[in-house]
């Protein structure tokens, strides 16, 4: 009789031992790079839908500065005039795919604090009185704010970035965890200017009017990458936007030495 050879009950046990080790290891972190994929397209999209709404309203309504945004003004009391982010919220409703407008009012944002990419709790959106908030049909939260009503704001060393008329916030995943700058949330810059490319194969370059810029770009002197995204353990995260949508990732969670000039993703 031959004897054939097989595995002990305790040998498979430790071998499902050392597998569950391993997938309790891996499995977060593919989790997690999976979950930044469907962030990265859902921002890409929100601002692909913010960028198409701008032309519309340009065409029917002309430049930022007639649109009649103007920053946030308080009164003696402490009440908030947000007449200017009120204006330029209902002018995007009119372009994009909205559920519920609720202008200054709740019910467009989740129910208590966001926080910064370094983990600190930071205002109530949802309850702030000098932003106006829509809700989209695909669950994406946004909110509009107003800061220069001839669009002066300087925040950078392009000429959109030296335009600045006032901000966007979107959330875009709504109601849904972590309620996180750099994470699920995200700031753009109202610009009058942005530098568009004639064509794919023409160098040459044009002022366009009428655009939004991302936060964090390289050329963002307000809200850097390098000072508002890149290291997670001190920043607040409100640089991390230009970042997600050109580079198409979110590796600063994971290493702090990335840069516009230089690494891109972390190592493997």
């Amino acid at each position: 009789m031959k004897k054939k050879n097989a595995f002990t009950l305790a040998e498979v046990l430790i071998t499902l031992g050392i597998i569950g080790v391993i997938a309790a290891m891996t499995l977060p972190t593919l989790v997690q790079k999976q979950q930044e994929k469907v962030t990265v397209s859902r921002l890409k999209k929100a601002y692909s839908a913010l960028s198409q709404a701008y032309l519309m309203i340009s065409k029917d309504y002309g430049e930022p500065t007639n649109w009649g945004i103007s920053a946030s003004v308080t009164d003696d009391d402490g009440n908030k005039n947000a007449e200017g982010a009120l204006n330029v919220a209902n002018l995007f409703a009119k372009y994009m795919n909205v559920t519920k407008n609720c202008g200054v009012a709740d019910g467009c944002w989740h129910s208590g604090n966001t926080y910064h990419l370094k983990g600190t709790p930071f205002l109530d959106t949802n309850n702030r009185a000098d932003l106006a908030k829509l809700k989209l049909s695909d669950g994406t939260h946004v909110a509009f704010g107003g800061l220069n009503a001839d669009c002066s704001l300087n925040r950078g060393e392009t000429k959109a970035l030296s335009s600045v008329c006032g901000w966007i916030i979107v959330d875009v995943n709504g109601n849904d965890r972590p309620n996180t700058y750099g994470i699920d949330i995200f700031e753009f810059s109202i610009t009058k200017y942005n530098i568009m490319p004639y064509g794919i194969d023409i160098f040459e370059f044009s002022i366009t009017k009428y655009n939004i810029m991302p936060y964090g770009t390289q050329e963002d002197t307000a809200f850097s990458f390098n000072t508002h995204c890149r290291d997670k353990s001190t920043a607040l995260g409100n640089g991390c936007t230009a970042w997600v949508i050109y580079n198409e990732n979110m590796d600063y969670r994971r290493c702090n030495d990335l840069s516009w000039d230089g690494k891109k993703k972390c190592s493997k």
